[in-house]
């Protein structure tokens, strides 16, 4: 797989002009993950074993269902959770579109060092009793906190793959964004329960949000217009946090976009986060989930917080439409659509939300609506009535109420998992666990 340079000017890379898989069942709302088998694969059985060996005092472990990988089922933008390229040391399974400088020396392990387990957190304090994703890096499980109870979504990522000086900083990244919201408080970003290690692995024991991903609920008789101004006005107060801590989001999307067991969202995944971007700054990587990149970022020109505004747009257009406003049959194909050609927004749609999307949708950054800050959004006629300080407090009831999973509460089902993985014989470059030298937290 080829890379895009790190020139702004540079012309798509031949990957973007990979045919993207044929349309999924209209009747199937697509997913980022499939469970392929109530019975793990011959190579899971080879993958499954690590992480209790790595702790010897964990439970023995009985391996349920792994899914094998991402769904291929419909196009790549179609199955929104799935990026395009990861410019890594390592072609991935599924990726982002990523412009870095190629590394002055080899991304490769040089210097094997033995792992010291540092407490107060690991692996062992947790009951894993389902997968719950599975990306190019690593697993998510839901867990169990052995001394509290809580449960949690913990995700684990592979230390092989953490050589290169990217993602290892995408790694910190995350935690420093996923402390910030435990900090904060705040009510729509997911917040940090735990970060520990073992030899081969870094986890994040997360805030688990129940009620699945947005884009499910979308397809939900019971998603309206009035959910879908609930739940884009409190992606409006996430963004406002993030920004205000000079933070571009960058993978924005419905995907992205959690409900808890009470139907108010969670904001997910800030490994792709941009952190100090301040009041005119710019940044150029190109990243993101081609269905919801703006103009700039597609045409690898500067840009700042106004992409996350885009991807809004989007996520707003897709909640009422129930498509994308952009619908390319390849990445090039994309590119060129939301570079030059308007989205075709039904005549039918309230005023409100036509407006509203349209200027979110606008081609260039400075006119787009968001480029003066959260709040001219807020303003906008579409969250005319919105009580932004009861949202933000949660006393304004959400329109949906996810149905309560009892599974976690099935002691037949609290069978430990394994993070698992197969190489676990790869030796870990020393400069990766000094890297990780103060990773641990543990929120108690």
């Amino acid at each position: 797989m080829k890379y895009v340079s790190e020139s702004v000017s540079a012309t798509p890379s031949a990957t973007e002009s990979e045919v993207i898989p044929s349309k999924a069942d209209e009747k199937t709302p697509p997913a980022i993950i499939e469970r392929l088998s109530d019975v793990p694969s011959e190579h899971e059985h080879e993958e499954i074993a690590e992480i209790q060996a790595e702790n010897p005092s964990a439970e023995p472990n009985v391996p349920l269902s792994v899914p094998d990988r991402l769904s291929a089922s419909g196009p790549i933008m179609e199955s929104q959770g799935q990026k395009i390229l990861e410019a890594e040391c390592e072609e991935p399974s599924e990726g982002i579109i990523e412009s870095i400088p190629a590394p002055s020396s080899p991304c490769q392990p040089i210097e094997d060092t033995r792992f010291e387990q540092r407490n107060p957190v690991s692996i062992s304090d947790f009951q894993l009793t389902d997968v719950l994703g599975k990306g190019s890096y690593g697993k998510v499980f839901l867990g169990e906190a052995k001394s509290t109870g809580k449960m949690v979504a913990v995700k684990a990522m592979k230390k092989s793959k953490l050589t290169c000086s990217l993602s290892l900083s995408r790694v910190l990244t995350e935690k420093e964004i996923l402390l910030l919201a435990k900090r904060e408080q705040h009510p729509f970003l997911t917040g940090l329960f735990a970060s520990f290690q073992t030899e081969h692995h870094v986890c994040f024991a997360m805030d688990y949000a129940a009620g699945g991903d947005l884009e499910k609920w979308t397809k939900n008789p019971q998603f309206d217009y009035e959910a879908s101004i609930f739940y884009s006005a409190s992606v409006v107060l996430g963004l406002e946090f993030l920004h205000e801590h000079n933070i571009v989001h960058r993978d924005l999307k419905l995907e992205n976009v959690l409900l808890d067991e009470s139907g108010y969202i969670k904001i997910s995944d800030f490994g792709l986060c941009k952190m100090g971007m301040g009041v005119g700054d710019l940044t150029k990587s190109f990243v993101g989930t081609p269905y919801y990149v703006a103009p700039e970022i597609f045409k690898r020109e500067p840009y700042g917080k106004e992409v996350d505004w885009w991807a809004l747009g989007v996520m707003l257009f897709y909640m009422v439409v129930h498509k994308f406003p952009f619908n390319g049959k390849t990445v090039h194909e994309q590119s060129r659509i939301v570079q030059y050609e308007r989205p075709t927004i039904p005549c039918t749609l309230p005023s409100d939300f036509y407006i509203t999307i349209k200027r979110l949708l606008a081609k260039y950054p400075m006119n787009r609506l968001g480029s003066n800050g959260a709040e001219e959004v807020k303003k906008s006629h579409l969250f005319c009535n919105t009580n932004w300080d009861g949202l933000l407090n949660k006393t304004v009831m959400p329109p949906i109420m996810p149905p309560v999973n009892s599974s976690s509460n099935n002691s037949s089902s609290k069978a430990n998992l394994v993070i698992t993985t197969g190489e676990s014989n790869l030796p870990i470059p020393a400069s990766v666990n000094e890297a990780l030298q103060d990773f641990e937290y543990y929120a108690g």
